[in-house]
This record gives structure tokens, sequence and C-alpha cells, in this order.
């Protein structure tokens, strides 16, 4: 099938400049600064197709030479966008494709044969294609759409490699100046297609990634950087619920007099004792155990425990490895101490009921002078109270 190819690569600059600016657009509402580079590099393409229709008037000097320096510089800017999006580090060096052509074009005898010219601007496209790939599998893009994305700039990649062949066979070229030949037709027909399945797709991969981001707001405590009560809920209730998780506990935690410490030293002073609290508590938890800040000065960890005792121990030395540390905050005198409760659970995996246990046990931690664990083993229906007698003192 024969297509007109100067009418082709209009309708394709069209798509370019309508993707650059969707990108442009995104950019302005989610402020992804690689959208920025791939709105400049579509711009770029957009230009270089519109220019090129001009070899029809033999202007091949800005039609061939000027066209595809601009297709290049577009490849290099994508490229240099995905790579930011994806935290790989890049240099100059990436933006020579279009003054490695350049410099072929004005200074190579061989640049007067079309099929060596084809040869060189499609071994660049490809090299930049098959880069964009691999930079989308590195693991902070990883993601549906950016996975697509890069099968579809591999296959890109290995179709612009496969013109180098193509451009050899009879009819692939059939008049360079109206671009007619079968060539022309599927790299007219391959670039649109491209183009519009990129667009979508990379405008996908971005929003998901800010719709992560939100998710990953609304999850964090913004001071400590740990899980918020929200996340707590969500992951606690995974992991009861996750039948070979084993026996687990919860580990509720009060940091004690907190409101004085604010108020004798500034609430500047309470946030770093809140850090400080984190800080401590996690080098005593294992990367399974679930740590959140559930508000204020209060804290909950939902740990797999081995043994009975185990909990208690953790807790244990979560409370005085605090006290040890928080002597002396920002070079003053705090002496601040943390008060701990904390439930095992055997037969009942409610986060509600270990929650009700962990609190009562806390409360009879802070009533019997503070600074200290109690413990309470749950054992009982899921609406009914743990029982007083079950509470064991541990410190």
């Amino acid at each position: 099938m024969q297509i007109h190819t100067p009418t082709m690569l209009l309708v394709l600059s069209a798509l370019c400049l309508s993707a650059s600016l969707c990108h442009l657009v995104e950019w302005r509402n989610l402020r992804e600064t690689a959208l920025l580079y791939w709105s400049a590099g579509m711009g770029l393409i957009a230009l270089a197709a519109a220019t090129a229709p001009l070899r029809v008037f033999e202007f091949y000097a800005v039609a061939i030479g000027g066209a595809n320096a601009l297709l290049l510089a577009g490849y290099a800017l994508l490229y240099v966008g995905f790579a930011r999006f994806c935290d790989v580090k890049t240099s100059l060096w990436w933006y020579a494709g279009p003054v490695v052509w350049l410099l072929f074009y004005g200074l190579s005898p061989a640049a007067e044969s079309v099929e060596a010219r084809v040869a060189v601007i499609s071994t660049i496209a490809a090299f930049y294609s098959l880069a964009i790939a691999l930079t989308l599998l590195n693991p902070t893009a990883r993601s549906g759409p950016a996975l697509i994305l890069s099968a579809a700039f591999g296959a890109h990649g290995l179709f612009c490699a496969l013109r180098v062949v193509l451009v050899g066979l009879p009819a692939a070229i059939a008049d360079q100046q109206l671009m007619t030949g079968f060539l022309f037709t599927l790299v007219m027909t391959q670039a649109i297609l491209m183009i519009g399945v990129s667009t979508y797709l990379v405008i996908a991969m971005v929003r998901g990634r800010h719709e992560q981001s939100l998710r990953r707001l609304s999850e964090t405590d913004f001071l400590t950087g740990i899980d918020n009560r929200r996340a707590f809920t969500t992951k606690a209730t995974a992991l009861l619920n996750d039948a070979d998780a084993g026996d687990v506990a919860l580990l509720l935690f009060d940091l004690d007099r907190f409101k004085k410490i604010n108020d004798d030293h500034g609430h500047g002073c309470g946030d770093e004792v809140i850090k400080l609290f984190v800080d401590s508590t996690a080098d005593h938890l294992r990367p399974t155990d679930v740590f959140a800040r559930l508000g204020g000065e209060e804290f909950a960890t939902l740990v797999r425990r081995r043994d009975k005792h185990e909990p208690a121990v953790i807790a244990r030395a979560i409370v005085r490895g605090f006290a040890n540390q928080a002597r002396t905050v920002g070079g003053r005198s705090i002496a601040a101490t943390v008060s701990a409760g904390v439930a095992t659970n055997e037969a009942n995996r409610d986060l509600n009921g270990l929650l009700t246990a962990a609190d009562q046990a806390l409360y009879r931690a802070k009533s019997m002078g503070r600074d200290r664990v109690e413990a309470v083993a749950v054992d009982v229906p899921k609406d009914g109270p743990p029982a007083d007698d079950a509470l064991l003192q541990v410190s």
C-alpha cells in the first residue's frame, strides 16, 4: 500500500505537537520535571517531521540534514527525560547523537548515499530507543505502563536497526525526493503508532507514580517518616489475616509526661524527642515488623513472636534504650522516658481487641510509675475485654 509520505509527515508532526502539548499540560498539573524534557523532545520531532517534506522542493540541507538533526535531538531529550524519571544519571554525551549526524552529513562523502544516510540515522535512533527501553526497566520506574513502554521502545529500536537492512532491498526507496517506496510507508506507519502509544503510556506512568506518591503521603507520618495510623491499620490487619504469620504481639508505647517536655522546652524539642524515640526503636525491630505513629506521642508496633516472652523482652529493650539515649536531647537535659503495654494473641487475631488489651496494659504501666512495661495475654472472645488477672508485670 502506497501512502503520500509528505502528507503523513505533516500528520505525524501534528501528533507529535499534540503529544508535546499534552506533556506540557501534565507538567503544569504534576510538576514532574521529566515531562518538560518529553515535551521539548516531542516538539523537536514535530518540527523535524514538518521540515522533512521540504525535500520535495529540493531543500535538502534543511529537509535532510536539519530535519534529521532535529529528530535525533528530540530522541536525546526523550532519553534524558526518561533517565531523570528513573533517577539515572546522565551527561552531555547523551546529546552527541545529532552532532554525530551533522558531522557525517556535512563532512563525509558517504552522505551522498541514501543507504549510508539511513544507516547512520537509524543506528543512532536505535541506540536512543534501546537505551530508553533499558532505562525503563530500572526498579524506580517499575510499573505496568513502564514495562509496556519499555517493550514498545525496545521494538522501535529493533525496527530502527532493521531499517539498515531494509534500505538495501529493491523498491525500498523508489524516489527519495518524493519519498516513495515501501520503507517510507513502514516508517510512517510505525512512527504514528509509536507516538500514539507512547504518549498514552507516558502520561499513565507519570500519573501512576503521582498517585503512589499521594498514597504514601497519606500513609506516612510527616514528622518521623514512619507509617501513620491509617497505614498501620492496613498493614496490621493484613498481617493478622496472614495464616503463615504465626503468633503476633502488639506493643503500644506512649512517651511519659510529653506535654511537660513541650511546655518546658518548646515544641521543637518535643519533635526531637519523638524522632529520637523512632530512631532508637527502629534498632530493635525486624523488617517484617509493623511500626507506626498513631498520633501525638503514641506509637504501636505489631511483631511476629517466636515465644510468649519475646514481645515483652523487645518492649523492655526499647524502653530502656530510649531512656538511655534521651537523657539529653539537643544539648538539653530532658531525661525523657516511655511506657509500654504489650498484648500477645494466640487465639484472637482481631486488631481492635489487641489495641484495647495493649492500651489497658499501657494504662497500668502509667499508673504504676511510668518508664516500664506491662503485658497482657489475650485469649478471649473478640467482643470481650481482657481479664484483669491476665496482666503481667515484666519490668
